[in-house]
């Protein structure tokens, strides 16, 4: 099992200002390399160190890139969060370009105006470069929600506070299996945040299994389905893996975020693949956020604005009957169905259809 990232949620700043959060992110990391040691010494790998922020006052945002230093190295920061409807396209692209991870709320109090704000916000960004709407998410819940997943992570305790996220695809399978006794299973998953929180710190885990390329989440979902892709099966495998998430959640207790499994299409090879062969659509996706999947994630669509503001309300639908929190990313690019995009760090997925 793999640590795919460590999360500081990090308290208000004494002020919205250039210093103290710059100060913020000082502590932030000397705190985040003290629990990387301890979980090192024990024999854990860790893929990724984030920061996440407290959502700033609205009426900061015009000045929210003279405030914000850049994001410390090798470190992902969350901006904690954006309304909607308050800030300017030209703000998000500029932070995005900066480094910064931003998720966008309030959709549920506007949602009309809210899905058309947030697609043109996506649209300005993948314009400049594809991979900086990969730093934007739609968020769509009430509450701010505390993850250790990026983008759509909150912080709003009032002390540092620490997330853990897993790679575990292969537990699960070894599990379900039956090769992996679900006591054992549930010791590897406590044992390192148990080893975080004997420090006497704040920790939390959020179990979401997802993937990152050949370690695919959607090929454990077909082992376990014995079906195809989307097919008939898959989506009561889907709800399977859930079950047991949340029973190791609930035994856990010291859980936060989403705790569900995970589809980002461009994270995931099997996913990336099927896309390059036609197999699968935007549309799939939101069908498979029914059965309790965190959200369509990740997702390389054709860019227009109108279709992309019209998916995201259909996705708030979902919401509306799910009632769990969901999170939306989308890249809009311009070329044909099936064309190869360059992404960054997530290689060269293609555009897949919306249906």
């Amino acid at each position: 099992m793999k640590i795919r990232a460590l999360t500081v949620f990090t308290p208000f700043p004494e002020e919205w200002s250039r210093d103290p959060i710059a100060s913020l992110f000082e502590e932030a990391v000397t705190r985040l390399g003290e629990i990387k040691d301890i979980l090192h010494e024990n024999g854990y790998d860790i893929w990724t160190f984030r920061i996440t922020l407290p959502k700033p006052p609205i009426e900061t945002y015009r000045a929210l890139l003279s405030l914000l230093p850049d994001p410390p190295q090798h470190t992902l920061v969350s901006i904690g969060g954006l309304e909607i409807t308050s800030v300017s396209p030209k703000i998000v692209t500029e932070l995005v370009e900066k480094g910064y991870y931003v998720p966008l709320h309030g959709i549920t109090r506007s949602p009309v105006e809210g899905a058309r704000a947030a697609s043109w916000i996506i649209h300005e960004a993948a314009s400049h470069d594809p991979v900086l709407a990969t730093r934007i998410a739609v968020a769509i819940h009430n509450e701010p929600i505390r993850t250790p997943y990026f983008p759509d992570s909150t912080s709003y305790a009032l002390d540092w506070t620490y997330g853990l996220a897993y790679l575990y695809n292969d537990l699960m399978e070894k599990h379900v299996r039956g090769e992996l006794r679900f006591e054992d299973f549930l010791d590897m998953l406590e044992k390192p945040l148990s080893i975080v929180r004997s420090r006497g710190v704040t920790a939390f885990a959020d179990l979401s299994l997802s993937p990152w390329m050949s370690d695919s989440t959607a090929g454990l979902i077909t082992n376990v389905s014995k079906a195809g892709l989307f097919e008939p099966g898959f989506l009561s495998a889907i709800r399977f893996l859930n079950k047991i998430i949340s029973e190791l959640a609930a035994r856990i207790a010291w859980v936060t975020g989403f705790n569900e499994v995970m589809l980002p299409y461009a994270e995931d090879k099997v996913l990336i693949d099927a896309g390059c062969r036609g197999r699968i659509k935007a549309q799939d996706f939101l069908l498979a956020s029914i059965a309790c999947v965190a959200g369509p994630d990740m997702l390389v669509v054709p860019a227009n604005r109108e279709m992309l503001a019209n998916f995201i309300l259909d996705t708030y639908t979902v919401w509306l009957t799910k009632k769990k929190p969901i999170a939306l990313r989308a890249i809009p690019v311009n070329g044909s169905i099936g064309s190869k995009i360059r992404l960054g760090k997530f290689g060269s997925p293609c555009i897949i259809p919306y249906r």
